[in-house]
């Protein structure tokens, strides 16, 4: 018994020794309530050029028992397969027969069929997410999905923030030199940005009128339309956590793209939360599992109470 609780000790040592440092007793706290639980898995960083490599989160999983890796996309509206399932031939969607993560099963979940994706093999949207309690963990790097019973204390413990589902887009209050309301989608897989937004409302966020005088003159990813970038006057405050410099983005070709799409502002990524963890609560809200009916819960923008929580 000695030889095992010296053996114990110094494990118990070398787990602590390889854990990255954080910021706060609350963020030790969410650390040692998460280890062990079987409803987490850890994620991986999709490395790219951008600061940190922190491009986007890879979250493992088992869709109908085959092992996949998804990429975590909170705006995207359902999730999605690369490649068409056994059987599904020519179509669109499927409803599978369920995703597991970590012991969490979702059942019936509706997937869209699509072809793309280089390192991983779908996107895990935000529909999925419906009717559970995520947390993201960006500090130890852990995705966890609970049912509303069997959250740990010290992940209600976040500083709580009220926030919006309104038809399958998390939408998340945002103050910032005179522009507030619940109006900024949660979009993981604009990992690296702090925030984009409409053109207007990038003028009075920036203070610049004409886009050449923009620092920073980009193309986005993959395409050459243009984007620009300039330095917010004054701090953001979005969802309880405030940043006193941010980077904010827009795309002049389309000005309003977010105000005529969604009804929305613009858009953050995981940049503002990468030093702590959020958590998005998502346990009152309901959605259909099938084509038609998400559609049309989409097209109307059916709004639902959903709560936003952060850890730092």
């Amino acid at each position: 018994m000695k030889d095992l609780r010296t053996i114990g000790f110094f494990l118990l040592c070398a787990a602590n020794l390889a854990r990255p440092a954080l910021a706060s007793g609350a963020m030790d706290a969410l650390y040692t309530a998460l280890q062990g639980k079987d409803q987490c898995v850890s994620f991986t960083w999709e490395q790219g050029d951008g600061e940190e490599g922190r491009k986007g989160i890879d979250v493992p999983l088992t869709l109908d028992g085959q092992q996949k890796s998804f990429r975590l996309d909170t705006s995207s509206d359902v999730s999605t397969v690369w490649g068409s399932p056994p059987g599904h031939d020519g179509q669109s969607s499927y409803n599978a027969g369920n995703i597991q993560i970590g012991s969490s099963v979702i059942s019936h979940p509706l997937l869209a069929i699509g072809s793309g994706g280089q390192n991983e093999d779908g996107m895990l949207g935000l529909q999925t997410l419906v009717g559970w309690i995520t947390v993201i963990d960006y500090a130890d790097e852990k995705f966890c999905l609970f049912q509303a019973a069997d959250v740990p204390p010290e992940v209600m413990a976040a500083n709580w923030t009220d926030a919006e589902l309104r038809g399958l887009k998390l939408m998340l209050p945002i103050a910032m030199n005179g522009l507030s309301g619940k109006d900024i989608i949660f979009d993981t897989g604009a990992s690296d940005i702090d925030l984009e937004v409409d053109f207007d409302i990038w003028k009075s966020l920036t203070g610049i009128e004409d886009t050449e005088q923009a620092p920073i003159q980009d193309t986005i990813l993959g395409t050459s339309i243009p984007m620009i970038a300039a330095p917010a006057q004054g701090s953001m405050t979005i969802a309880g956590v405030t940043e006193d410099s941010t980077e904010v983005f827009t795309v002049p070709d389309t000005p309003n793209q977010y105000a005529q799409t969604y009804g929305a502002g613009g858009v953050t990524g995981n940049k503002p939360f990468w030093d702590g963890a959020v958590v998005m609560d998502l346990s009152t809200a309901k959605t259909f599992n099938y084509v038609f009916t998400t559609e049309l819960q989409i097209k109307l923008g059916w709004p639902q109470h959903a709560r936003f929580g952060v850890i730092e």
